[in-house]
């Protein structure tokens, strides 16, 4: 059975209006079609039926969400799991929701169950990383965050060397040096890896004159703030 309502649904209709709850949700012709109840009895039509009423609830979800009301917006998001619990996304729109609320240690259950259905996805690894941070976890946090700089994620690159810097693994920093090369970053953001790397080899070998290193980051990076501020703070210090 059609649970709402069907409006002007002539051959050349692009819209359909979709009534649930109180909201009407917009759905193009081509991702739904109301189905008279007599062909629900067909099993791939009843399938048909339930994957898109999983994905109008996940998708009502976000929207309930955007306008205030949380508690609902957490209840549609459980609904839509129950309804398709193998479907990573619907977990991590979840954790991420979870993550927003400052709910960390529920965020991080279904950060971790997205990946363990679908590993391929970086923005998951990503959210898990950055989770884990949360919840003073940096060594987890940066292998996550590995895996998504793995898959194709340059953003993530910066963020796994932060997690190095607060887990105090400047081997591993030294090691991802090649990985960092490769990553396509804006100039703030790759001055903040230059110095996370300087800072990583500093830390494995004192013979390395901290002031000259940060000089010669500031020469390269004449305008950027951090490394100005890093430069400041060690001759304070010296």
């Amino acid at each position: 059975m059609c649970v709402g309502m069907c409006v002007g649904m002539s051959p050349t209709d692009t819209l359909i209006c979709w009534i649930f709850g109180q909201i009407v949700v917009h759905l193009p012709r081509t991702q739904f079609r109301c189905m008279p109840e007599k062909a629900t009895s067909q099993p791939t039509l009843a399938v048909h039926y339930r994957l898109h009423h999983t994905v109008l609830t996940s998708n009502l979800a976000r929207v309930v969400k955007s306008m205030g009301d949380l508690q609902d917006a957490e209840r549609l998001f459980r609904e839509a799991i129950a309804m398709d619990p193998e479907f990573a996304e619907y977990h991590q729109d979840f954790a991420s929701f979870l993550s927003d609320m400052i709910r960390f240690e529920g965020a991080a259950v279904e950060a971790r169950r997205t990946v363990e259905l679908d590993p391929s996805m970086p923005e998951a690894h990503r959210l898990l990383g950055f989770i884990l941070m949360q919840l003073g976890a940096p060594r987890r946090a940066r292998d996550e965050y590995a895996k998504a700089a793995n898959l194709g994620d340059d953003e993530a690159v910066l963020d796994m060397l932060r997690a190095s810097y607060e887990a105090e693994t400047p081997e591993w920093t030294v090691q991802a040096r090649f990985r960092a090369a490769q990553a396509q970053l804006d100039a703030k953001s790759k001055a903040e890896v230059e110095l996370l790397l300087m800072q990583a080899r500093t830390a494995l070998d004192p013979s390395i004159d901290v002031q000259v290193a940060l000089n010669d980051l500031q020469a390269r990076f004449p305008n950027d703030e951090l490394i100005n501020e890093a430069v400041h703070l060690n001759s304070n210090t010296e």
